[in-house]
């Protein structure tokens, strides 16, 4: 396979150049061109001596990690050795991350690649690896997002049992700090559920005559919306289990912007109960 230094520099270049500046930016930190092309040249010099040296790979490898920090280092400032050990450890992620992903689709396309040098004697233009390297980004991106806000649910989630009729109803409730609904007349903090919860709990039979309605302001506007007395409402922490009676349930239109992953909006006055 015949390498030219030019178009090895030249991908490693723009390669690099594309990783670091995914990398500050993931971390939300000072892009500055200058320091980034800086750190660029360096990766693609790097590209081009590694094979000139014809070295072992039990020593070419181990090399990429000084040589990691060395383009870190000079992509620009940090506040910290903390905050510079993240942005290391995160384009090394992106490295192998990206690099195994060209390569096994390079390998399984059977296409000649070389992952050290990206030269690849089917001559494929540098867009395609380019445009390898980004879906695998936002990819990555969307990953680690649904992580974070999974993590944030889970901690913020509480199992809940609704007593009403007769009949016990199982849901997940979000405590919500933004939530400080309460019925005046009983001094009852309202819980929310969305229009699909009160349409189950209808066709349950246990939802006949609000007890009254209220208006709540929404990022629409204010709307007016039916509340109903609760009989129990049972909230669950870890093996404890906390009975409430004075709560009310107001049933809103459409669902909650964050999507399905809970049932009831709570509020921090229902753990004041």
């Amino acid at each position: 396979m015949v390498v030219y230094v030019e178009y090895v520099f030249l991908d490693n270049f723009i390669i690099d150049l594309m990783l670091i500046v995914l990398t500050r930016k993931s971390l939300k930190l000072q892009v500055k061109y200058s320091l980034v092309c800086l750190s660029a040249v360096i990766g693609g010099l790097v590209a081009v001596v590694t094979p000139v040296l014809n070295l072992p790979v039990a020593i070419s490898f181990p090399l990429k990690m000084p040589m990691g920090l060395l383009i870190v280092v000079a992509s620009g400032k940090f506040k910290n050795v903390k905050e510079f050990i993240k942005c290391f450890y995160l384009f090394l992620f992106f490295t192998f991350l990206f690099g195994g992903v060209v390569t096994a689709v390079f390998w399984g396309l059977n296409l000649s690649f070389d992952p050290i040098s990206y030269a690849n004697g089917a001559k494929i233009p540098l867009f395609i690896i380019l445009s390898l390297v980004f879906v695998t980004y936002l990819f990555a991106c969307k990953i680690v997002k649904e992580f974070y806000k999974r993590k944030t649910l889970s901690s913020f989630s509480i199992n809940c049992i609704v007593k009403m009729g007769g009949k016990s109803f199982s849901f997940l409730g979000f405590l919500d700090s933004g939530n400080s609904l309460y019925y005046k007349e009983t001094d009852s903090p309202i819980i929310l559920c969305a229009n699909k919860i009160g349409k189950k709990l209808k066709s349950e039979g246990v939802l006949q005559m609000p007890k009254d309605v209220v208006t709540i302001s929404t990022v629409s506007g204010k709307s007016v919306i039916p509340i109903y007395k609760i009989d129990k409402f049972l909230i669950y922490n870890g093996d404890k289990t906390n009975i409430l009676y004075n709560v009310m349930l107001g049933v809103i239109d459409g669902g909650f912007s964050s999507g399905e992953e809970y049932d009831l909006l709570l509020g921090p006055l229902v753990l004041e109960v």
